[in-house]
């Protein structure tokens, strides 16, 4: 049960866990030690024993000694003996095979999301093009230097992420390793359920701090703009372009009644979206906020937005998807807008 008003998403739509499961897994996170005597070089590979994820999906030889720490149909984690190393490998689908371009924007959002808020992180090479993509990156955690190698891998709808770290004191000698269980890697796609859509989410907050909701990590936070002094706009764009969840805070400089917060949202959905919005449908929720459901011809857009007064900040949060691909965006929408939650309730 939840303790925060909860946006009811579409009319009779309600997720279970066979609908859309989320996992929430905290992948890309080192893991604090203290910085250990160099190892001596390891076993590239085990002799003729692969893992295996519990989905089948994706196999490949890890390294001699390395401890499993985290497992389930979609992810694993194992880290080195001397805990001075680790890596995890993923996988999630995208509902149909990325163009070359918005794959590269796909890769590339994810290392934003993956070390947003590390002291000193800079990426120090980067190969992108086709199926594949590589980053090897420096960053600080905990006043400690780490080295990254994040690979990633499309096969049709489903991209591959194996993610290798460890200390600079020993990068150097695990980097062999590391590119051997790459290389090792063979996928599997049949296995892969469509549920696994853009599983793996991180949370965002509005400009002003006062809602968040999960967003998928290959997905981009647009800077906010600000308009005219009166209005504030920041968006979450999926690699494509074609799916939106746009936020735009309005300080109106009047008081507005409740015969007005109607009329002013309308017209500022016009504004920002399509002067030609049609609303489909409206529903008054039981926290007071109203969200209408609309299409847009000219833009070839359809989408549901809320509105609600937040002291004299008129809130509007707004979904919306091309027709292009639009069942899965959609469906992706209704399991974003369906983690909503104020800050303070």
């Amino acid at each position: 049960m939840r303790d925060t008003p909860r946006v009811i998403m579409a009319p009779g739509y309600e997720p279970t866990a066979t609908d859309f499961p989320k996992l929430f897994v905290d992948i890309g996170t080192p893991i604090p030690t203290s910085i250990p005597p160099t190892p001596t070089i390891p076993p590239l590979l085990t002799d003729n024993v692969v893992y295996t994820l519990p989905s089948q999906a994706l196999y490949f030889y890890p390294l001699v000694g390395w401890l499993k720490q985290n497992e389930n149909p979609s992810y694993v984690k194992f880290d080195s003996p001397d805990k001075a190393a680790w890596f995890e490998a993923t996988l999630e689908t995208t509902g149909y095979t990325l163009e070359d371009h918005v794959f590269s924007t796909y890769t590339e959002n994810l290392i934003t999301a993956l070390y947003s808020g590390l002291e000193e992180f800079e990426i120090v090479e980067k190969t992108t093009g086709g199926v594949r993509a590589e980053f090897t990156s420096r960053f600080v955690q905990n006043g400690k230097t780490w080295y990254a190698l994040d690979t990633f891998i499309q096969r049709n709808e489903v991209v591959y992420t194996l993610s290798f770290h460890a200390l600079e004191s020993v990068w150097d000698v695990y980097l062999p390793s590391f590119r051997s269980v790459y290389e090792s890697a063979e996928t599997q796609t049949g296995y892969v359920s469509s549920d696994l859509i853009y599983q793996f989410m991180r949370s965002y907050s509005d400009p002003k701090n006062v809602f968040n909701v999960s967003i998928p990590m290959g997905w981009q936070v647009a800077e906010a703009e600000e308009i005219a002094d009166k209005m504030i706009v920041e968006s979450v764009f999926s690699p494509d372009n074609q799916a939106e969840v746009q936020t735009a805070i309005f300080a109106s400089e009047k008081v507005l009644t409740p015969d007005d917060i109607g009329q002013t949202a309308i017209g500022l959905m016009k504004e920002l979206v399509a002067t030609d919005i049609r609303i489909t449908q409206s529903d008054v929720l039981q926290d007071g906020r109203i969200r209408l459901d609309w299409v847009s011809n000219s833009t070839g857009k359809s989408g549901f937005t809320f509105f609600w007064l937040n002291g004299t900040d008129l809130y509007l949060l707004t979904f919306m998807q091309d027709n292009q691909h639009s069942e899965i965006y959609q469906r992706m929408l209704y399991a974003i807008g369906d983690t909503f939650q104020f800050v303070n309730p």
